[in-house]
């Protein structure tokens, strides 16, 4: 509070000499207190009490000076505050808008990444659509035909096997912003899992992080481990590969920004 009040009062004594110099009543500031001390004393005193006793009449010129610079002072103090104020209100409305602004470019981003996904789901079950027809139709050939069979069904086999857990991290977005890189990114999987532990380590300083399913309202859980790399943790829900996980990070500094993405913990198989 005290810091608040001494830097208030140190700025607002740095703008007397700007109020006193900005024009001719700057110049003549001084010299017209001196001479409205010199009156008053002149007409208590008298010309001849005056003359003889200058100290007293110079002491009450400088009192007059002093009451003077108090009072430009004090008007400083109180333009300053008000300066103040101004430019807290124009910051506030600023954040306010950015914030604002932020929520409807997410807002959208998603829609557009959940219109792509249901897109591919809908080709895929039209793939499996045809797969499983010319199935029905390889089980009514005939006899001659059973080698034939008997191979789709040792390759049918082989895709039931379990596969290798994999995925990929894909830069969705980069834009920069106040000196910052903001930057969205995809991570697409090809098995469902739950809970997902992943650590994220960048060329630049990352300022924030957040992350969490794509479409769902539960967002994960994301802590510092350095300067360049962060840890996040998705509890719920399941990360499949039709619900894949968007971060959003601010870097320090603006231009090409490098992440690397690592699947950690014996829950990923």
């Amino acid at each position: 509070m005290l810091a608040h009040l001494f830097n208030l009062l140190g700025r607002a004594f740095a703008a007397i000499p700007p109020t006193l110099g900005s024009n001719w009543f700057g110049l003549v500031f001084t010299v017209i207190i001196i001479l409205i001390g010199e009156g008053i004393g002149l007409y208590f005193f008298g010309w001849q009490a005056m003359k003889a006793n200058l100290k007293r009449a110079t002491g009450i010129g400088f009192a007059a000076l002093g009451v003077g610079y108090t009072l430009v002072f004090a008007w400083c103090v109180v333009t300053t505050t008000f300066n103040d104020h101004i430019a807290l209100a124009t910051r506030v409305h600023d954040l306010h808008s950015a914030v604002d602004g932020d929520k409807a470019h997410e807002v959208a981003s998603i829609q557009e990444v959940r219109t792509s996904l249901g897109g591919q789901l809908s080709e895929l079950k039209e793939k499996c659509a045809k797969t499983e027809g010319a199935n029905g139709i390889l089980a009514k050939q005939a006899a001659d035909q059973q080698g034939t069979i008997n191979n789709c069904q040792s390759q049918a086999i082989k895709l039931m096997e379990p596969t290798a857990f994999s995925y990929d991290a894909m830069p969705f977005e980069s834009t920069p912003e106040n000196g910052n890189q903001k930057s969205t990114w995809l991570i697409v999987t090809n098995k469902s899992q739950t809970p997902v532990l992943f650590t994220v380590t960048c060329t630049s300083e990352i300022l924030s992080l957040d992350a969490g399913i794509v479409a769902q309202q539960y967002a994960g859980r994301a802590s510092r481990y350095t300067d360049k790399e962060w840890t996040f943790r998705i509890s719920s829900p399941a990360w499949t590969p039709h619900a894949p996980i968007v971060v959003h990070t601010v870097t320090k500094g603006e231009g090409v920004l490098s992440c690397e993405y690592g699947a950690k913990g014996t829950d990923l198989k």
